[in-house]
């Protein structure tokens, strides 16, 4: 639950396209996407 907010908050923050967050977490972008969604 930690890292999904964490997630969020970065992506807020920093806006990098999905595929780089996703990268910079270990997961894969679609994950990223519905993470960040949910």
């Amino acid at each position: 639950m930690f890292e999904k907010i964490v997630l969020c908050l970065f992506y807020l923050r920093q806006m990098p396209s999905l595929e780089i967050l996703g990268m910079l977490f270990g997961i894969s972008k679609t994950e990223a996407n519905d993470n960040f969604h949910y």
